[in-house]
């Protein structure tokens, strides 16, 4: 086996294999069991090689965390400045390229912890800005809580990622929970947002009229709003 030294050409590449193995790796077992000596024999490098690219174990978990949201957030943005049925559709195609990265988030959720808020964060973050370019493109309706809306998406979408178990065969392999999972609720998810699912607004209506009798509860509200929007900025 050969040591890279810093500045050789394969440098980088020798870096993007080892995170990506991390991000497999601690996908399907997590973070604990995924460690430094069991990664390196994966990628077949030395412990010492890893550390000199990340200093620790912890410097290659926050190199997974900021590879895994900056993958999603170019996805988002693709598909915000083309939100054409073909496009976003065509992300099903992408999925064996999102299998680890979609596992990675489904057990980064499941540990808990700073990256899981900060991931529902910054998802948060990416599907507003995707709703909003939508709305202005006449693609998606508007809405008088387009942040509440964005949460909404984004509680949805992660909730099939943690519940993904349930929504699958029992024989399903680890690393295709969540596209198993997703696609098994693609259609009625689609038809929803499309269709709706109430045929008169007896209900909206009925808690506009409560938010009208209850003003001090919906004070709370956009206070607590105003501080998720603070904390991820």
């Amino acid at each position: 086996m050969r040591l890279v030294k810093s500045g050789d050409p394969d440098d980088l590449t020798t870096k993007a294999r080892i995170r990506d193995t991390a991000i497999t790796m601690i996908g399907r077992s997590g973070f604990a069991a995924a460690t430094v000596r069991a990664i390196a024999a994966e990628v077949g490098v030395s412990p010492a090689l890893l550390l000199h690219h990340f200093g620790s174990k912890d410097g290659l978990r926050e190199a997974c965390n900021e590879y895994v949201l900056g993958w999603y957030t170019v996805q988002v943005d693709e598909i915000a400045r083309d939100d054409s049925p073909a496009t976003v559709v065509g992300m099903i195609e992408r999925t064996p390229e999102m299998l680890p990265l979609a596992a990675y988030i489904r057990r980064s959720l499941i540990d808990g912890g700073t990256f899981a808020r900060q991931i529902f964060d910054a998802l948060v973050v990416d599907t507003e800005r995707y709703l909003d370019r939508s709305v202005a493109s006449g693609r998606v309706r508007p809405t008088a809580d387009p942040h509440g809306r964005a949460v909404l998406m984004v509680v949805t979408s992660l909730g099939s990622h943690l519940l993904a178990e349930y929504l699958v065969p029992t024989e399903t392999p680890a690393e295709q929970l969540v596209p198993a999972a997703s696609q098994r609720l693609m259609l009625p998810g689609l038809e929803l947002y499309t269709h709706g699912l109430f045929t008169d607004s007896g209900y909206l209506d009925a808690y506009r009229e409560w938010q009208r009798e209850n003003p001090a509860s919906q004070s709370s509200v956009r206070g607590e709003r105003q501080e998720m929007r603070e904390e991820s900025s």
